[in-house]
């Protein structure tokens, strides 16, 4: 494990307000996300919720009230155990009651990140605020640099007033993590982003495949995406550059075999980011996915203790498979159930949701109960969703359990020439398998429950 502290362009502080580590340990996150609303200061075309956004007479384009806003929080941390939280809109910066949520979250345990442009933050007082109200980070929206992200984003003179909240956030010495979707217009931008990414010290920088997620299964323009080859080639100098600064750096929504064999540890897709602090809690996605989680005008749903994944409700051909239903049923209760690997202490309460279900995906002795569940409901999702493919000639590849597989248009548009199987010895079904061997970023509120007390006394002797 490593110990760093964040580089602000400036040089290192000698006192470091938020101390963090580097480690390849890898546990289940315990991150939770709430939507507030699709409504936003900008109107990025690769958007999720472009339409949502654009749409003001949706049901999610209103911004919640603070009483649902407090409920949900309040849900996550009593009934799911977690104890961080991503705020995202639309733009949660411009949400009327943003300053006491952060207050709230902070009161009930939930340390609160932001999902934000930044643009709001521009003024430096307002930026305050921020941290007098108890914001832990900020991870950034950063879609390209000087006029390429204000085309992006479709407002002129956004970048401008990003880079100033940046500085306004330096001075504060708040934390940032840096988004950037990789649409063509970015991938210019890359060596650019990078620099910003150390002159501002962010922890992390997340490279985001363009994908048809969302209101993107509509909008998506295959003339804005740009080829795979071309996205390694231009991001691997960038990893380099950006973990020699002691940033984390991860690859989301990407097969494994487009980069070369030293950067597959950065990959993040279904699978590997349930061992992602910084990603969310697999079974609250359940949830908090639903309508009625994401609409300000819809009563919060009671929460299942029965997880089926998607069965009941939408697979009348799942019922048909004889009495499958019935042995999930009645398995967790006899005698010949599998003995799963202990979970950790602090998922006792998300076991509970998913108490009666049994995993039908392939039984492995080294995975708990629940990390079966995140292995079946990835597998499941993405069957349904019909986003992602593997293709025949990822049939040959030795890691093709733990790959997502490619975006279905992409390979309508572009054939599958990129498509490069990974031949192994052996076939590979541990989600980290590669993910294992990456240094990712722990900070200090996360110490107590993702380390021992040795490790921690081992991590503190290093500082």
């Amino acid at each position: 494990m490593q110990r760093f502290k964040p580089n602000f362009g400036g040089g290192q502080f000698s006192k470091n307000p938020s101390p963090y580590t580097l480690t390849t340990k890898r546990l289940p996150t315990r991150r939770s996300v709430i939507w507030l609303g699709q409504t936003c200061n900008l109107s990025c075309y690769f958007c999720y919720f472009a339409s949502r956004i654009a749409d003001r007479t949706h049901p999610e384009h209103p911004f919640f009230t603070l009483e649902k806003a407090k409920a949900m929080c309040k849900i996550f941390v009593e009934e799911y155990g977690c104890n961080s939280i991503d705020i995202q809109g639309g733009e949660p910066t411009i949400y009327p009651h943003i300053f006491e949520l952060i207050e709230y979250c902070g009161s009930i345990g939930l340390k609160p990140t932001l999902i934000t442009n930044l643009i709001a933050l521009s003024k430096f007082e307002y930026a305050k605020k921020f941290k007098e109200a108890g914001i832990y980070d900020f991870l950034v929206s950063l879609h390209g640099v000087g006029e390429n992200y204000d085309k992006i984003v479709g407002k002129k003179g956004a970048f401008e007033k990003q880079m100033q909240a940046l500085h306004n956030l330096k001075d504060l010495r708040v934390p940032i993590r840096i988004n950037a979707v990789l649409s063509n217009e970015v991938i210019e931008d890359l060596e650019a982003l990078t620099d910003i990414a150390i002159e501002f010290g962010a922890r992390a920088v997340n490279f985001l495949g363009y994908n048809n997620s969302g209101d993107q299964k509509r909008l998506r323009d295959m003339h804005k995406i740009p080829y795979y080859d071309i996205i390694a080639q231009r991001l691997m100098p960038c990893i380099d550059r950006l973990e020699a600064n002691g940033i984390e750096v991860n690859l989301r929504f990407l097969p494994f075999c487009v980069v070369d064999e030293k950067y597959r540890k950065n990959i993040y897709n279904g699978l590997q980011s349930v061992y992602d602090i910084h990603e969310w809690e697999h079974s609250l996605r359940l949830w908090t996915d639903r309508a009625a989680q994401r609409q300000a005008k819809a009563q919060i749903e009671p929460r299942s203790t029965r997880y089926y994944l998607t069965r009941i409700k939408l697979g009348r051909a799942f019922r048909l498979k004889s009495l499958m239903w019935l042995q999930r049923a009645i398995m967790p209760f006899v005698k010949f159930a599998p003995k799963y690997a202990p979970i950790e202490h602090y998922q006792d309460k998300i076991l509970q949701k998913i108490r009666f279900y049994t995993p039908f995906c392939e039984f492995d002795p080294n995975l708990s109960k629940l990390e079966h569940f995140y292995k079946e409901q990835h597998r499941v999702f993405r069957d349904l969703t019909h986003e992602k493919i593997h293709t025949k000639k990822c049939q040959e590849c030795s890691i093709k359990a733990i790959c997502d597989g490619f975006h279905c248009d992409f390979i309508e548009e572009f054939g599958s020439a990129s498509v490069k199987p990974i031949k192994l010895d052996m076939e590979v079904k541990d989600p980290k398998f590669y993910s294992k061997h990456q240094l990712k970023v722990i900070e200090s509120q996360e110490w107590e429950w993702y380390f021992t007390p040795k490790e921690i006394e081992e991590i503190e002797n290093r500082q």
